[in-house]
């Protein structure tokens, strides 16, 4: 018996939508390089600030239906394991992007990867598609690396480490 072919074009698809990619491999820059030097408001930021802290960073579109649900939690997790969540829009307008990180309940530095001056961040960062999250322990360390939507018990499972 002739087993049913799912047509290339199916399997694409599916795995778009999906996110069943494989994640980069996790970034060795520095966290000072990990991070743009400005905020969505147009602010200097210093990456110092952060240090020290466990962080949960995400890069993230205003427009990306993934990022709007995957956001909220990450929030609701980063909150439970007491890591600094850092938010780093990579495109998009800076009112829209304020807008969803206020409607998700984001807390925490919210930056601007966008244009030129965020170029530089998005590649130590080694972004292919977004979301994109980084775990960082408070050593600085990249500890994970989740590429596509992830579910908040994967999160939990993720985040164990930053105890």
């Amino acid at each position: 018996m002739d087993m049913p072919r799912i047509p290339a074009a199916v399997t694409g698809f599916a795995l778009a939508v999906f996110g069943c990619q494989a994640a980069p491999p996790l970034p060795t820059a520095p966290l000072a390089e990990l991070l743009p030097k400005t905020t969505l408001d147009g602010k200097p930021f210093d990456p110092q600030s952060v240090a020290g802290q466990p962080l949960v960073i995400s890069y993230f579109r205003p427009t990306c239906g993934h990022c709007q649900v995957e956001l909220p939690r990450l929030a609701r997790v980063a909150e439970e394991r007491g890591a600094t969540m850092v938010t780093v829009m990579v495109a998009g307008d800076a009112n829209d992007g304020e807008l969803l990180l206020r409607r998700s309940g984001v807390v925490g530095p919210a930056l601007s990867a966008v244009g030129a001056d965020g170029q530089a961040a998005r590649a130590s960062a080694g972004i292919r598609a977004v979301p994109y999250t980084l775990i960082v322990d408070s050593n600085g360390r990249v500890q994970r690396g989740l590429l596509g939507e992830q579910r908040e018990v994967d999160l939990r499972a993720a985040m164990a480490l930053l105890r």
